[in-house]
């Protein structure tokens, strides 16, 4: 990996710095900064949250260069689908513009060429050619390292740090055993924040937590602006909330309800904390997540699927990872069932949407899935899993 020295960074993205190879590939979607998360929008003039898994929303490099400045788009992202590019997201390891030892030991180690500085300034980002079965996610010598090969976007700003070229990584497996996941960063669990969703394990989702949760800024859209708004953006609250801080008892963002009660008091006619804590209580056990939400929650950290489950091996690799996708929204949905949508499952599995609805009927058929509710001209067919002897939760 040949070194240069770094530029400033600039606010626009340098798009002739980027990679010829990944320009020639029609993945790419425009993003917006929402509530401090990177959110795909499409649709015209870019006015609409899409879903980046969806083929029908990515775009051609120039296009989606051409939407991102015409429209304000914070910016453009590659879209990963399974196709043998990973990309590699390091964070918080660059200072000053410069990266640290261990960021680029790391990104050597793996064979990295093409490597940019995140949005942010903070980070590094690379793409390579390789197999990635699963999710990686792990610190490393300090640096948080994620490698994705399927099932999600990332940002893409040219703002190149050394390279040209996305090239073939080396040994992965090798990388992966010379760094096992710790058990507090391991791909078998289901939050944005490293954190369990067992209720046997509140204690770890404490103490992983805590910090977010004390540095957690309240979006400006959370806030009431006028009187009659109140019941309205504290339930609004607990689905934020609910999303950021997957596992975490209502008990444990206090803190945040506090801070949000004192932005709303000069709009708000209750003034006694109490009762807003009482309502957020009540909002927060009502509140349930989105599809899209609990999808994206899964995908990013797929559980391992429990001993003795019906189906495992039955349909191969897919079958198993939808298998891990049902795992994942049980574990996050409770005993609400979840739905399947066959053209979402295609995308996340990468097979064909017609595909993708024979293997989840077939699933129905061998009993390892249980259809509850039919679908609909508008909503999928909803599941659940049958219990095991041995709970999975």
């Amino acid at each position: 990996m040949t070194i240069e020295k770094p530029t400033d960074l600039c606010k626009l993205v340098e798009v002739d710095q980027i990679p010829l190879s990944l320009t020639q590939i029609p993945q790419w979607i425009c993003w917006r900064l929402k509530d401090t998360k990177k959110v795909p929008y499409g649709d015209k003039q870019c006015s609409r949250q899409v879903d980046c898994t969806d083929k029908k929303n990515w775009k051609s490099f120039d296009n989606a260069v051409s939407d991102y400045l015409e429209y304000g788009c914070s910016g453009i992202g590659f879209v990963l689908n399974g196709s043998g590019i990973i990309g590699i997201d390091l964070d918080d390891c660059v200072t000053g513009g410069q990266p640290s030892p261990a960021s680029l030991a790391i990104l050597n180690q793996m064979g990295a060429d093409y490597v940019e500085f995140s949005p942010s300034g903070t980070g590094l980002r690379s793409f390579g050619y390789g197999t990635l079965k699963w999710p990686y996610r792990n610190t490393i010598s300090g640096v948080k390292v994620e490698l994705y090969a399927d099932a999600r976007f990332l940002t893409v700003t040219g703002w190149r740090f050394c390279g040209v070229t996305v090239a073939q990584l080396g040994d992965l497996p090798n990388f992966f055993a010379a760094y096992p996941l710790a058990s507090n960063s391991s791909i078998s669990s289901i939050s944005s924040n490293s954190s369990v969703s067992s209720v046997s394990s509140v204690a770890s989702v404490s103490s992983v937590n805590s910090e977010a949760i004390s540095r957690f800024e309240i979006p400006h859209s959370l806030i009431p602006t006028g009187c009659g708004q109140r019941n309205h953006h504290v339930f609004r609250l607990a689905r934020h909330l609910k999303t950021q801080f997957t596992g975490v008892n209502a008990l444990e963002l206090k803190p945040i309800v506090q801070k949000w009660h004192q932005l709303a008091l000069p709009f708000i006619a209750t003034k006694q904390f109490d009762e807003t804590w009482l309502d957020f209580c009540y909002a927060f056990d009502k509140v349930k997540y989105t599809n899209s939400d609990a999808w994206r929650l899964v995908m990013e950290n797929l559980p391992e699927l429990p001993r003795g489950m019906l189906g495992v091996g039955q349909f191969g690799a897919p079958g198993d990872r939808l298998l891990q996708i049902c795992v994942g929204l049980s574990k996050l949905l409770g005993d609400e069932p979840f739905f399947l949508a066959s053209r979402q499952c295609g995308n996340s599995l990468g097979i064909s949407h017609q595909a993708a609805s024979k293997l989840i009927h077939a699933l129905v058929v061998i009993s390892a899935l249980i259809k509850i509710e039919p679908a609909t001209k508008r909503k999928a067919a909803r599941f659940k899993l049958p219990k095991l002897s041995e709970p999975f939760f």
